[in-house]
């Protein structure tokens, strides 16, 4: 995974997470889901999908009570591996939800770094 890069974006999105941000670089699948079970962690987010690096064997053992996938991959994981897919009306749309094996959830804005302007 990307860990800890110092940009602005980390750093807005840390400031944002009210229940504190937690990094899993480092730890093996067994040992992140025992982190976040010891928190217990309500949401876990998956940002990196069937890229390099996946942790789809974490997902798989569904450590945190809701799971969803955004960002790093733009498309379904398929199966049960997490509940919720976070997309947006350009890379993800609406009619496409019959598509994917996770709720779509919409988002207001694009998200990818290659998304075209709206307007």
């Amino acid at each position: 995974g990307a860990g800890e890069d110092g940009s602005e974006a980390q750093a807005a999105v840390k400031a944002a997470c009210t229940g504190g941000w937690v990094s899993l670089e480092g730890l093996n699948d067994g040992e992140a889901a025992e982190a976040i079970n010891a928190r217990s962690e309500m949401v876990l987010v998956d940002l990196t999908g069937l890229t390099l690096s996946p942790r789809t064997a974490l997902l798989a053992r569904h450590p945190a009570d809701v799971q969803v996938h955004w960002h790093g991959y733009p498309g379904t994981l398929g199966g049960t591996l997490v509940s919720h897919f976070l997309g947006d009306r350009v890379s993800t749309p609406p009619d496409l939800a019959p598509t994917l094996s996770e709720r779509l959830a919409i988002l207001p804005l694009p998200y990818l770094a290659n998304s075209h302007p709206l307007n």
